[in-house]
């Protein structure tokens, strides 16, 4: 189970246990193997620093961004946008309300917020992951029609195929064509938005880029062919503003569609705290955004709005936590899920993108 604790303003979800569970047994040549999934991605023992920060962490220099009395002065100073003001603070203020109490030590480590390693581990693990998964794929479909899930070799490698899933190796543009008028319950994805980091990492290293996508060509994804008159779709969005009010303001609405709810997942190190600091300003923030929508006549379908995600994130770069076990509830019974852009696959759904293999490499499991 990924959740692990359900609230009303939402939940603390584990996406290091969600992996664990659908790949408890596996199958290999018909014989059943243990396996361990490397958790190491998950090794975040303290907040994201860059390494000229850490080395000021290192040496007593205190970052005060987060002091609350400044904020209405940064606010002032910075011309914040009142919108994006009030919503670090609700997001801020509705993680200290879940993780109030005990909570924090009931599902995280006893350990304080500081610097430790700098996530020595988990940068090392990511770098490696890159490394051992950089190979490219030629176009191709599969599946694995068994309950449980297996071990395949393809392409002289092998690869671990969660029960009941299939999975198109596509460009996006032919999605149409692939899926043949399959309609979905559940249209998810996690856009490969425009992003100067990313650009930056892939013109130092070949590995850890992919293909980055202008927001304007997300509108040419046929979404109406894909969504069921009573189906949902979720985007994944960072907190640019840029990318939200495209999202609201131009992708749903050609897609036909109308936003519903908006979620905020926060990145939390092991100790429960958040991988940086919540800062009124509009800069980098510890957490990122799901924006939901239904169709535009679409009235049967109650998404709530303003939950909130709390979960340990992978240290590798848009290896976004699982939503099957949260989302469930507000699908109908047995529900056709899609996801686009996909980079693993999950048990009953259809994954497709050009890196649906990404996270199955049989080396992570071993």
């Amino acid at each position: 189970m990924s959740v692990l604790l359900a609230a009303e303003s939402g939940w603390i979800i584990s996406h290091l246990n969600y992996i664990k569970t659908i790949y408890k047994d596996i199958k290999n040549k018909n014989q059943e193997f243990k396996f361990h999934f490397y958790d190491k991605l998950f090794e975040i023992n303290c907040q994201f620093l860059r390494d000229n920060q850490f080395v000021k962490a290192i040496d007593g220099v205190v970052d005060t961004d987060n002091n609350d009395k400044n904020k209405q002065k940064r606010k002032r100073k910075l011309g914040i946008n009142s919108s994006i003001f009030k919503e670090i603070k609700f997001v801020k203020e509705s993680f200290e309300e879940i993780m109030r109490g005990n909570l924090r030590d009931d599902f995280f480590l006893r350990t304080g917020i500081g610097v430790g390693d700098n996530n020595k581990e988990a940068r090392g693990a990511s770098g490696n992951f890159f490394k051992k998964s950089a190979q490219k794929f030629e176009e191709f479909f599969g599946a694995n029609l068994r309950d449980e899930p297996v071990v395949v070799n393809f392409k002289r490698m092998e690869y671990v195929f969660p029960g009941n899933c299939e999975f198109y190796s596509h460009d996006v543009g032919n999605i149409e064509d692939k899926l043949e008028g399959k309609e979905f319950d559940f249209v998810l994805m996690d856009p490969p938005w425009w992003n100067k980091f990313v650009r930056r990492k892939r013109e130092r290293s070949t590995e850890s880029g992919y293909k980055m996508m202008h927001n304007d060509e997300l509108l040419k994804i046929p979404m109406d062919k894909l969504l069921k008159t009573n189906g949902v779709v979720g985007v994944w969005c960072s907190n640019a503003q840029s990318h939200y009010s495209d999202v609201i303001e131009k992708i749903f609405p050609n897609w036909g569609i109308k936003p519903v709810a908006t979620w905020y997942w926060i990145k939390v190190t092991r100790s429960g705290h958040p991988i940086c600091n919540f800062r009124y300003q509009s800069v980098k923030q510890p957490y990122e955004l799901i924006i939901f929508g239904i169709k535009i006549h679409n009235e049967g379908v109650k998404i709530p709005d303003k939950k909130i995600l709390i979960s340990i994130p992978s240290s590798v770069h848009s290896h976004k936590p699982p939503l099957t076990e949260v989302v469930r509830q507000f699908l109908p019974e047995n529900p056709k899920c899609l996801e686009i852009f996909a980079r693993y696959l999950l048990p009953n759904w259809t994954s497709y993108g050009l890196e649906v293999l990404k996270f199955q490499h049989e080396w992570l499991f071993t």
